[in-house]
Order: C-alpha cells, then sequence, then structure tokens
C-alpha cells in the first residue's frame, strides 16, 4: 500500500483497516473472512465488526496485526500516530532508542514464540557467531534439521557460515514478546542455581491506586529498561554469553469493579 497518501486520506482507523482487510483477502487469493481470521490471528467476530462498520477504532492490537500484514514500517508507524495517540507515545518510551529497527515480519514470529524454536531465533539475532557445528553439538541432528528448515523458509539465512535471521536487526510487538519471556523464564531461568550464579527472579505487588504507582513504576522501568540495552550493547561488553532480561508489571483487575462498588 501506499505510504502516507492512503493514510492521509481517511478520517477513521476503522476506514483504513477496511481498506487493508480488502487487500488482503486478493493477496491471499480472494479468501474468505474465516480464512483471513486464521492467517491473521484476528477473532472472526472482529473482522467481521471492521467491514460492517461497526466499531470506528478498533482495538489496538488486532489493528496493529492487520496492518502489519499489509503495510511497511513507515505506514505502520504513521497509523499508530494518527488514530492511536496515546499508543505512540508509549511506543516512542518503550522502544526508545531503537524505534528506527523494523518490526520482525510476522511470517518469523512464531519462531520466536515457539518453544521449539526460539532459541534458534535469539542465537541467530545476536552478534554471537552461530554455526551448523554448534546447533549439532547443542541440538543434535533434529535441531540442525529444523535450522535448515527455517533457512529454506527464508526465515534464517547463512553469511560467511554463519547463521544469521534474514531480516537482520528487528523490534517484536507485544504478543509475541510475551510468549518469548514465557519461554525464557520457563526453559532459561535456572532456578536451582539462584544465589549460585548472577540469576534474577523477583515479584512484587500490594493493593494501590493504580493511576498513581503505574506511571511511577513505568518510569522506573523504561529507565531501568533503556540502561539494559546501553549495557548489552556496548562495545566493552562483547562476549560469547548469551544473556537475557526482561521487565513487566501490570494489574490483578478482575476485584476492581467490586471494590469501586464497596467504597462508593
Amino acid at each position: 500500500m501506499k505510504t502516507k497518501e492512503d493514510l492521509e486520506n481517511k478520517a477513521s482507523a476503522n476506514e483504513f483497516l477496511r481498506e487493508c482487510l480488502h487487500r488482503l483477502k486478493k493477496d491471499f487469493g480472494n479468501v474468505s473472512a474465516v480464512h483471513l481470521s486464521r492467517k491473521l490471528g484476528v477473532p472472526r467476530t472482529t473482522i467481521g465488526r471492521i467491514e460492517n462498520r461497526e466499531v470506528e477504532t478498533p482495538d489496538f492490537i488486532n489493528a496493529l496485526k492487520i496492518v502489519r500484514a499489509k503495510c511497511n514500517d513507515e505506514t505502520v508507524y504513521e497509523f499508530i500516530s494518527k488514530f492511536y495517540p496515546q499508543m505512540a507515545a508509549t511506543f516512542k518510551a518503550v522502544y526508545s532508542g531503537n524505534t528506527n529497527v523494523p518490526f520482525v515480519s510476522m511470517d518469523s514470529e512464531a519462531f520466536f514464540e515457539d518453544s521449539g524454536t526460539y532459541e534458534f531465533m535469539l542465537m541467530a539475532s545476536t552478534k554471537k557467531r552461530f554455526t551448523e557445528q554448534m546447533v549439532l553439538d547443542h541440538y543434535g541432528k533434529r535441531g540442525l534439521a529444523k535450522v535448515n528448515e527455517l533457512i529454506e523458509q527464508g526465515i534464517l539465512k547463512k553469511q560467511d557460515g554463519a547463521i544469521i535471521l534474514a531480516q537482520g536487526n528487528i523490534n517484536a510487538g507485544q504478543e509475541t514478546v510475551h510468549r518469548l519471556f514465557q519461554n525464557l523464564i520457563a526453559f532459561n531461568y535456572d532456578v536451582s542455581s539462584f544465589a549460585n550464579k548472577n540469576n534474577w527472579l523477583t515479584v512484587q505487588y500490594e493493593s494501590v491506586d493504580k493511576e498513581k504507582v503505574l506511571p511511577a513504576m513505568m518510569g522506573i522501568m523504561r529507565d531501568a529498561n533503556q540502561k539494559i540495552r546501553e549495557l548489552l550493547q556496548a562495545p566493552t561488553s562483547r562476549g560469547n554469553d548469551v544473556v537475557w532480561a526482561g521487565l513487566s508489571a501490570d494489574t490483578i483487575d478482575k476485584f476492581t469493579s467490586t471494590y469501586n462498588q464497596l467504597t462508593a
């Protein structure tokens, strides 16, 4: 799709998304809405509500999936800025210092989320030299077969004897980060070595006023995220160990309405 011309002529997110859906159906061979729903990972009901003009500004996560499937990164960021300005500000904060890095392709996302392939994707996207021999030594013939399959699909590629991401450096959407984080906690956090090596896992929680606490907490986490990125990217930090870190915060909202009624 055109970058700014298409977007500037649209008065609502719905109008732009309907055009994206129309073109995607044609791209995939005039498929049905059901098929498109499966392809994009967007509920059929959401697609129907967009196509029937029942919602002017659909929920952000599903809207982003639709736009990313059809548009280049420049258009994606323009779309977010125009129709979801609050999310645009959040993106700039979360991806501070990393906003010019493109999103990982939707074809590649599944392999970052899959517990059987995410380590290959991580290794291939670091500065560590990741080779076929390393795959064979640590993952065996089955692992090597999977890596070769990813190369055949154009997800990974060989370059100067190393295996790297075909797309180069990338950012990832929230769903991909969510599942990747789950995999890292489940399979790459060594609980048995806590206090015997430099690993860290902590959870804190309390009943508070989220309108006061969360903005302050987000500021603390953004600062920490930036410092961690700078440390990992510093030339003096180069080495052969793959170190990961993650930050997360949210609320348990299921009791909110009950408490509000009790205190009203």
